[in-house]
Formats: C-alpha cells, structure tokens, sequence
C-alpha cells in the first residue's frame, strides 16, 4: 500500500502538478441567524491542495424554442490521498486511524478561475472502492458543482 501510495503522489504532486484552493468556513467566526444560516460568512486561510481532478461540464442548451439558454453547470472531483491531507493539516490522525476531515460539505473550492461548492466530502467512503485489498483507505473523494459569483466571492 506505501509503494502504491508513493507512486500516485509522486504522479499527482511531481509530475501532473494539479491542485485546487481549499476555502473553508470559520464556524466559530460565522455567526448564524436564527435558523442556522449566515449571510456574512468568515473563512480560515485558504490551502492549496495536490490531487488528480475530474473536471465535467453539462452542455449549454435553450429550454424552449426561441427562450431563454440554459448554462451548463461544472462537476469537479478531487482524488485526494489522505497521507497529502494530513501534512497540510486538514486531516488529524490518532492512534493510526484517520478520525476527523477539516473539510466540508459547503466549503468551497477554487480550480482555475472557476468556484466550486462541496456537495460531498469524501470522507464516509468506506467501501472496497477506496481501499487497497479492502483493508485500508488511501485517498478520498471530494464531489463539487460549480457556483456563481453571487453565492461565492473570493476574488
């Protein structure tokens, strides 16, 4: 598992170099309204995170003849090896076990210009999919859709 692990970070992180900025919100600096949501949201320091990244993208099509064009909408997922996670300090590890993932659904990711919003973490993926052999987990994948610049604003 270290030599296969080994192998796809030196691919991800030396070779292909593809990495995104990780935007997370400050929960303990956001303060929440009545009903949990926050307009005025903080954020903690944005990281830059190496992975192997899918990028899709939904075609742009009309709704109706001679109506209004429907924009196509991004999906980014992130192949993310959990040993990367834990040197940037987002991923806490004790006794051995990976046990809690400072990043969530509805922090947001930067690719290229591009914003997008987490919808899923990753970090629930306990099956044989996301393990060597079934027995332990190397990498987590994080799914994001693509946002407008009203729901996010980093530049």
């Amino acid at each position: 598992v270290a030599f296969l692990s080994s192998v796809g970070r030196e691919l991800t992180e030396g070779w292909l170099k593809e990495s995104f900025i990780l935007y997370r919100i400050d929960m303990k600096k956001t303060v929440p309204d009545f009903y949990g949501e926050s307009q005025k949201k903080v954020y903690k320091e944005p990281v830059q995170i190496y992975g192997r990244l899918d990028i899709e993208s939904t075609g742009v099509g009309q709704q109706v003849p001679g109506g209004i064009m429907k924009r196509g909408v991004g999906t980014m997922t992130a192949h993310i090896y959990l040993e990367h996670l834990v040197e940037v300090g987002l991923l806490l590890k004790r006794d051995g076990q990976h046990v809690q993932l400072d990043m969530k659904v509805g922090d947001f990711l930067m690719f290229k210009g591009q914003y997008f919003e987490i919808k899923d973490d990753g970090f629930s993926q306990l099956n044989n999919e996301y393990s060597y052999g079934g027995d332990r987990r190397f990498y987590v994948s994080v799914k994001a859709i693509e946002v407008d610049e009203d729901k996010f604003k980093a530049r």
